[in-house]
């Protein structure tokens, strides 16, 4: 075993290869690259601040913004160096065209004129997408519907409101959630209890059964059982205020604030309602003209009901429609045919006008035909 054994000057020579290949070993960071200060402090306070103070003009300052604004956010190392290497490329051509180069001053010349258009564009773009996003968020917005959200174990009471806030719904899934770990915490505190219990009378056998010395005993000690009743406390009281909350009366405040949204909420549909008779044919008006009769109710009426249906969910009060809806027992909120019978001269005016068009036009499609 000693011959197989390798010789002084053989672990010499290892010792000086580790050395040596130890220096060349490539070491990982434990953070990515974008944290460390070797890599943040050159690229902002060389590359960035370079840039910003060699740009020519403001167009230029504002795309160099705007590049490292797009790739803030690279994760890649070789992505990364790609854009370092381009940005120091572009440093060393404003720095030549700031000392003097006439090539390169022209050059970022006619790029700033090209960068003064192309900026102009991206903010009207901006600007619209900034009032899209609003439109969008003051079409979703949440409103009170009158309703009130009855207290539970997860929520007190709440302001019924649609779309539901989304932070709402997610507080009452996390505390529903937590409940429920509490809840298993417990039964798990409640076995463990058990075990010492059978422990502690275990002992107490081998207590009595022993003649010599008596046995050591470990579990007759009453702080195993207080860590466990601590811990059944803590969820027994947060239960005990769970049901408090789901016993929470509502409070006059926001009593206040749900007959408000229910008075709001009728004299929208009161607008409403005045917006459809003046001839505007609303959201709700076109569902509930879409919305048709039962199969059961078009298998009996036939064809004529399903069309005496379709005119009584017409919003118009006038014309055929109000005929219609007169002879089936509605109540208009005004008599259509009466204005329409008793109407002033220019009316009458305007109305034969509108006839004689409508006639024209009528002649000149038979003519093309």
């Amino acid at each position: 075993m000693e011959a197989l054994a390798p010789s002084a000057e053989s672990l010499l020579h290892r010792a000086q290869l580790n050395a040596t290949l130890s220096t060349l070993r490539r070491h990982r960071p434990r953070v990515p690259f974008f944290r460390l200060a070797a890599h943040r402090m050159p690229t902002l306070w060389t590359l960035y601040r370079g840039l910003l103070q060699a740009s020519p003009t403001l167009e230029v300052q504002w795309r160099v913004g705007a590049v490292f604004r797009k790739f803030r956010h690279l994760t890649s190392p070789q992505a990364t160096r790609v854009q370092l290497l381009t940005g120091y490329k572009w440093l060393g051509v404003f720095t030549s065209a700031k000392h003097g180069d006439q090539y390169w001053a022209s050059v970022l010349d006619r790029y700033s004129k090209l960068l003064g258009a192309k900026r102009k564009k991206e903010l009207t773009d901006a600007a619209l997408y900034d009032e899209m996003e609003w439109q969008e968020k003051l079409r979703n917005r949440p409103i009170l519907t009158g309703g009130i959200l009855r207290p539970s174990k997860s929520n007190k009471p709440l302001p019924r409101m649609k779309p539901q806030p989304i932070h709402v719904s997610m507080m009452i899934r996390r505390r529903r959630d937590a409940r429920q770990r509490r809840l298993d915490r417990s039964e798990g505190y409640k076995e463990w209890k058990d075990y010492l219990s059978d422990e502690r009378d275990f002992e107490e056998r081998l207590f009595k059964q022993s003649k010599g010395s008596p046995p050591d005993v470990e579990f007759r000690d009453p702080s195993w059982v207080k860590n466990a009743d601590a811990h059944i406390a803590s969820v027994m009281d947060s239960v005990r205020r769970e049901e408090e909350m789901s016993r929470m009366k509502i409070s006059p405040e926001l009593w206040a604030i749900v007959k408000q949204a229910r008075r709001e909420k009728i004299a929208n549909k009161t607008r409403e309602k005045e917006r459809e008779r003046r001839g505007e044919l609303t959201n709700h008006a076109k569902k509930r003209m879409r919305q048709g009769l039962p199969a059961h109710l078009i298998s009996t009426r036939g064809k004529t009901g399903v069309d005496r249906d379709k005119w009584i969910k017409d919003p118009s009060e006038g014309g055929y429609a109000g005929k219609i809806k007169k002879a089936s027992g509605m109540k208009l909120k005004r008599d259509v045919e009466h204005l329409e019978n008793n109407a002033s001269p220019a009316a009458l005016e305007v109305q034969e006008e509108i006839f004689r068009e409508q006639s024209r036009r009528t002649a000149a499609l038979d003519r093309q035909r």
